[in-house]
């Protein structure tokens, strides 16, 4: 195998399922991911003092990404985030879905994506070097309509740029969100709340105390929720509801026939991320509709890599998607998908350090 590409085995699940993990290296960026769930164990990035920084939570063993509920670097799908009451109705018909989270349904139900085994090949060429997955799920799987066809492609390139690129198709009208859950800390361990922040979304999704959408769009100004300009994650943390974020903000990459992302959507920039400490920047680009800003507020003495414990606001989530609750929302973009259309959402996040 090239030497920019390693394999090696991972584990085994309770089912016999042997996972591997994958490194995939170009100049001053590389990354692991398994195919278990498509999950980012690692992002690593090496600055001209020839020093390597892991600028993503996760853990070491595979037991430990089975054993965990939060979603590391996993992909999610077929419908990321929240689906009230766990059901939605489809061209008259009523479909239910796993309750998992106080009766909805969170990030598509069981059994997730996350984990499960994928199919994968690599991906190598001049302009950048990756990994394709792949995985069909059948009618009626977590309760969804229609076979879906599905390829997770991760790739980077020398100007570090980390580039997701997730394609579906169906063969009868479905929802469809996908998205990936990688947690990110710039300075590779300990609070987020210094680090700044910066989104280029003037509107967010307003939720009630279940943190569901309302239906409302609300404008970001003169909010906590006011990211236009770059401040500091801790600036305004203690006003939220649960001394957190957990909160979709809309892009400007908003395809003007459907909420789905396509090829002729508009790749936009979403979001800046600085930590002046290391001297890094994460910039988001995509072109998804909605982007989830998510503090880690749930990580509670969770034992990671090298040793370190993972506590709550240790990492932040910059999660590219569809609006959450769609497909029960009538005034939110469409989000489903039909037979004759490809699903086609892409999201790079380039690193300067």
């Amino acid at each position: 195998m090239n030497k920019n590409f390693k394999s090696a085995d991972f584990g085994t699940l309770s089912d016999g399922s042997k996972a591997k993990i994958f490194t995939i290296s170009r100049k001053n960026i590389s990354f692991c991911v398994s195919d278990y769930g498509c999950t980012i164990t690692k992002i690593e990035l090496t600055d001209s003092k020839n020093k390597k920084t892991d600028v993503v939570l996760g853990f070491e063993t595979l037991s430990e990404y089975t054993s965990n509920s939060g979603s590391f670097g996993a992909i999610i799908g077929r419908y990321s985030n929240k689906i009230s009451n766990a059901e939605f109705t489809l061209n008259g018909k009523n479909y239910k879905l796993t309750e998992n989270l106080k009766g909805s349904c969170l990030h598509g139900g069981f059994p997730r994506w996350e984990h499960l085994i994928w199919n994968h090949k690599f991906i190598k060429n001049k302009e950048k070097s990756g990994i394709l997955f792949s995985r069909t799920f059948e009618d009626g799987e977590q309760g969804f309509p229609g076979n879906l066809k599905v390829q997770i492609e991760y790739s980077i390139n020398d100007k570090n740029e980390f580039s997701m690129i997730y394609t579906a198709t169906t063969d009868k009208e479905t929802p469809i969100s996908i998205t990936n859950h990688t947690y990110f800390n710039l300075g590779g361990f300990g609070s987020i709340l210094d680090e700044e922040l910066k989104l280029f979304c003037t509107k967010y999704i307003e939720t009630n105390e279940e943190g569901l959408p309302t239906g409302k769009i609300l404008n970001v100004e003169n909010s906590i929720y006011d990211f236009t300009k770059s401040k500091k994650l801790g600036l305004d943390i203690q006003k939220t509801k649960d001394f957190g974020y957990d909160t979709c903000f809309v892009t400007n990459a908003l395809n003007p026939t459907s909420g789905l992302p396509d090829e002729n959507t508009e790749i936009v920039k979403v979001a800046e991320l600085k930590d002046e400490k290391s001297s890094k920047k994460l910039s988001v680009f995509t072109n998804q509709e909605g982007i989830q800003l998510y503090t880690g507020n749930y990580i509670k003495f969770l034992p990671g890599k090298k040793g370190n414990i993972y506590f709550q606001h240790n990492a932040v989530c910059l999660e590219t998607q569809s609006f959450p609750d769609s497909p029960n929302i009538q005034d939110f973009p469409s989000v489903i998908l039909s037979p004759e259309k490809t699903y086609k959402a892409i999201t790079i996040y380039k690193f300067d350090f």
